[in-house]
Order: C-alpha cells, then sequence, then structure tokens
C-alpha cells in the first residue's frame, strides 16, 4: 500500500521508464541493430552529460565531489519508492549496493522489453560515474534486473585518491553534504535531447522516433487516466501539478534547442495538453 506522496513520485517516474520503453522499442523495431547502435550511444550520452552536470553543480555550490554525495543528490537509477536497495558500503571513494526491486525493469517487462532495458543497465551507470569522476572512477555493474538470469542488481562504485587530480582532491575533500534533488523532469528531456541528437539527420531514425514518441503519448494519457481511478482525484490543474512532470509546454520547450523542442512538442505535448484540456472541461473523476 503506498501514500498519496509515495503515488506522485512512482507516476512522474513512470513518465521516465514509458519514454524510455517506446524510444527504445521503435527504434529497434524500424532499425534493427542500427537502432541499438544509435539509442546505446545516446544513453552513454545521456548518463555522461548527467554525471558531468550534477559534478559542476555540485562544485559550484562548494559540495563535496564524491560517490557519496553522487548517490545522495541522485541515488542510481532514480527516485522512486518501489526500489529496494541494500546499500553494503557507502562512503566518500565506494559504493558497493544490490537492488532488490527496480520499477524500471518491472514496467520494461510488463512492456516485453526487458531485453531492450539491458541496453539502459549496461550503458548508463558507466557513463554516469565517468561524467561524474571526469573519466577517473569506475562502475562495475556484473548482475541486472532486466536479466531473466539475474535476481538482483549488483553494483560497484569506485572514485580513489590515488587516481584524482590535484583539483579532484580538493572537491572530493573540501565542501558540504549534499541533499536529495528532484530531478525527474531533466531526466526526462536529457534523454530526449541525447535521443534527438543521434537522429536528427536520419530520416529513417526520425520516423522511428516520431512513432515512439505518439506511443509514448497515448501511455501517459492512459497513466494519467488510471491515477485518477487510483486516487480518486479529480483531473485538474491541481492533479497535474502533483503527478505529471509537464506542467507547462513554454518552460520546458525553453529549455531545449529549437528544433529538437518543435519536434517534441508536435509529437508529445500537443496532444497530450490537449487531451488533458478536454479532461479537465468533461471534469474527469473517479467513478
Amino acid at each position: 500500500m503506498n501514500n498519496l506522496v509515495e503515488l506522485r513520485q512512482q507516476t512522474q517516474f513512470d513518465f521516465f521508464g514509458k519514454l524510455y520503453g517506446h524510444l527504445a522499442l521503435s527504434m529497434n523495431e524500424w532499425l534493427g541493430k542500427r537502432g541499438e547502435r544509435l539509442f546505446r550511444q545516446a544513453i552513454q550520452n545521456y548518463g555522461f552529460s548527467k554525471g558531468t552536470a550534477l559534478r559542476q553543480k555540485q562544485s559550484q555550490a562548494k559540495i563535496k565531489v564524491d560517490l557519496k554525495n553522487m548517490f545522495i543528490a541522485q541515488n542510481c537509477c532514480g527516485r522512486d519508492p518501489r526500489f529496494f536497495r541494500l546499500y553494503k558500503k557507502n562512503e566518500a571513494d565506494v559504493n558497493l549496493c544490490e537492488v532488490y526491486s527496480c520499477p524500471l525493469a518491472t514496467l520494461w517487462g510488463n512492456m516485453e522489453c526487458s531485453k531492450l532495458g539491458e541496453w539502459y543497465c549496461e550503458e548508463y551507470l558507466h557513463a554516469f560515474i565517468n561524467g561524474y569522476t571526469e573519466s577517473v572512477g569506475q562502475a562495475n555493474v556484473s548482475n541486472y534486473l532486466t536479466r531473466s538470469t539475474d535476481n538482483r542488481c549488483v553494483l560497484a562504485f569506485y572514485y580513489r585518491k590515488a587516481n584524482m587530480t590535484d583539483e579532484q582532491k580538493v572537491l572530493f575533500s573540501q565542501g558540504s553534504d549534499a541533499v536529495l534533488e528532484d530531478y525527474i523532469l531533466d531526466d526526462i528531456l536529457l534523454l530526449y535531447n541525447c535521443v534527438y541528437d543521434q537522429i536528427k539527420n536520419n530520416n529513417d531514425a526520425r520516423r522511428a522516433v516520431a512513432c515512439g514518441l505518439r506511443e509514448y503519448t497515448n501511455e501517459i494519457i492512459k497513466l494519467m487516466i488510471s491515477t485518477v481511478q487510483r486516487t480518486g482525484e479529480t483531473l485538474d490543474e491541481a492533479f497535474l501539478r502533483e503527478y505529471c512532470p509537464f506542467t507547462s509546454n513554454k518552460s520546458m520547450l525553453e529549455r531545449m534547442p529549437e528544433e529538437t523542442a518543435l519536434f517534441f512538442d508536435a509529437n508529445v505535448l500537443v496532444r497530450f495538453h490537449s487531451t488533458m484540456d478536454k479532461m479537465k472541461k468533461e471534469r474527469l473523476y473517479a467513478d
């Protein structure tokens, strides 16, 4: 049984998982191995960019740049109460973690794309720690729940002083502690941007991504309807602010390059928000 705060976190996190799933499915279906190569590169760029941005943000805020603060700010593969993690070691230079429940693995299993979810498990955390540590740290992902033979994720991360530059040693040793951040919209936009960068000059890949985005829009509309039914709330502006990361088209589009933004607006935001507006006028509520 989840309370409403947990349900809000879960619902918003599903916006990310569904985006990944539908983009991966569409690119795999349309482009095969070529689509896999493009998508894996997008995941690598996503993880590296995310890690780099977190390091820069923490160093500018005088927060220690170390593994403990990395996972406090942005824990593992996401912030969602459905994750069940066991930290065997959680230090500044070493993090050993096992994950026994992962909402991404469950979601992608339900979408019948667990094999495509393995791409994320194989690429993301390696790229994330490389971005965060400027390629000095190491990540080892030996088991992951998207793989049918594994019953847990086994993760190990290292950021050793012996491998650091003098500047990294200062940032590692001096500063304050991090706090947990709300970053789901940032992740959604960054993942989409990294995928679009890989396909923008390829017409076949653009069509594949457009198809995936349209399927994604169908799914997040269904997600909003089912969430209304689960919570007993009315679909109005207050509901969307709590459960939907897409609260303002303008503010979202301003955070992306123009061409990238127009493509996302045309394939996702226009239909999603027009459908939400129609439902608000009809006063959609739980039976």
